[in-house]
């Protein structure tokens, strides 16, 4: 079983409320504990078979710009937050093409991620 963070928006328009914001194997999640029940009813009533389909499934929890490409290949790109990726490398023109890149104005916030990462560490900036 996994673990899917979503950002629900009330005030946004129907299509537009629900956001996938990042993926998870459903072990990790230290937010508030809510949905522990799935795993330990997960837990009781089936067992995970090791196999091709398991590792995949690992591989592609873990990497963010790999789910966000699957996402957008199968179709789910509207449920996706605007996104960019950048080698990890600094130079004088970064900030600029990260700017453009997202479409962000004056007093917007963006928060900087490691794409192969699936934990929320990040910085707001």
């Amino acid at each position: 079983w996994g673990i899917l963070d979503l950002k629900f928006n009330r005030s946004a328009e129907i299509c537009d409320r629900v956001r996938v914001l990042e993926t998870g194997d459903g072990r990790t999640s230290k937010f508030s504990g809510h949905g522990a029940v799935i795993g330990r009813v997960a837990h009781e009533r089936f067992r995970l078979e090791e196999g091709p389909m398991l590792r995949k499934y690992r591989v592609i929890s873990a990497d963010k710009k790999l789910t966000h490409d699957l996402m957008v290949q199968a179709g789910y790109e509207y449920l996706l937050p605007v996104q960019a990726c950048f080698p990890r490398r600094y130079d004088r023109g970064l900030a600029n093409r990260i700017v453009h890149e997202m479409g962000v104005d004056d007093g917007d916030f963006l928060i900087l991620k490691l794409c192969n990462r699936s934990r929320a560490a990040g910085v707001v900036v």
